[in-house]
């Protein structure tokens, strides 16, 4: 009598699986996001592979250093941003002397002479900063033409 009890008591605890209707409404941009996740696809297939192979060829390694730097620059603004939206006042100090440093001596952020001297590189983005704010998880939606990281 026990054991059967016991059976039952457990066999409550099971669960079903979650049905195609509960899923979708967890994901409400599902179609959008295959759909865009195909058109991305061919766009990388097509013309960024492409690119990037023909980039390779023609910029020396240092160029493309240097493109890489100015790029990390440009993004310094937002790091900061969000570092002071996380209240993290210590690395956006960080990331504003990063900016200050690389934009003048290292002639617009082709050069990082920040990091030479010691003010590494992080970084941080306003999905983070959502997490910080205690935002929870929700459905996303990929665009065209957006890479993931």
């Amino acid at each position: 009598m026990r054991g059967l009890a016991l059976c039952a008591e457990v066999s409550g605890c099971a669960t079903a699986s979650p049905s195609p209707e509960a899923l979708a409404a967890n994901d409400p941009y599902e179609q959008t996001n295959r759909d865009m996740l195909k058109l991305n696809g061919k766009i990388d297939k097509y013309f960024v592979v492409s690119t990037v192979a023909v980039y390779f060829v023609l910029v020396p390694e240092g160029g493309r250093r240097g493109v890489h730097n100015f790029l990390g620059n440009l993004s310094l603004p937002t790091i900061l941003v969000n570092d002071m939206l996380q209240g993290e006042l210590s690395r956006a100090g960080k990331s504003m002397w990063r900016l200050v440093i690389n934009s003048t001596l290292g002639l617009g952020g082709f050069f990082d002479p920040a990091s030479k001297i010691g003010i590494a590189r992080h970084g941080e983005d306003f999905g983070q900063t959502l997490a910080v704010w205690g935002v929870k998880e929700g459905p996303y939606l990929v665009l065209p033409f957006n890479r993931a990281q």
